[in-house]
């Protein structure tokens, strides 16, 4: 998150201040990572986290509990894409710094392998 914002901070675009990451997502301990997570892990450090305008969420790509009856994968991740492009267009594109989409499956690894989805 320091090397986004410095790199935007050096190309002048101040602007760029907003951080979307997945619900149901973890990143790690720290407190950046945190603010870009969705915990319960979360809630001593709420007040020192980013304000929620600054990390939005966006829906978790886990098709096991999330895609449709009768939605393929690839009709799942298209509505997965169209839900991140309509939200980058909502907050305004040249505002947001990074789309974090990657989350570590917590500690133990334990859920699946999700589609390609970029």
């Amino acid at each position: 998150m320091k090397i986004v914002r410095q790199y935007y901070k050096e190309k002048g675009e101040m602007d760029r201040l907003i951080f979307v990451s997945r619900e149901q997502s973890y990143h790690g301990y720290t407190i950046g990572a945190m603010s870009l997570s969705e915990s319960s892990r979360k809630a001593p450090f709420r007040e020192v986290t980013l304000a929620a305008w600054q990390a939005p969420k966006v829906a978790p790509c886990y098709p096991y509990r999330h895609k449709k009856d009768g939605e393929s994968l690839e009709k799942y991740k298209d509505r997965l894409l169209k839900e991140v492009e309509e939200t980058f267009l909502s907050l305004g594109p040249y505002k947001i710094a990074a789309f974090v989409c990657e989350t570590l499956p917590d500690r133990l690894l334990e859920l699946p392998l999700r589609p390609r989805v970029i």
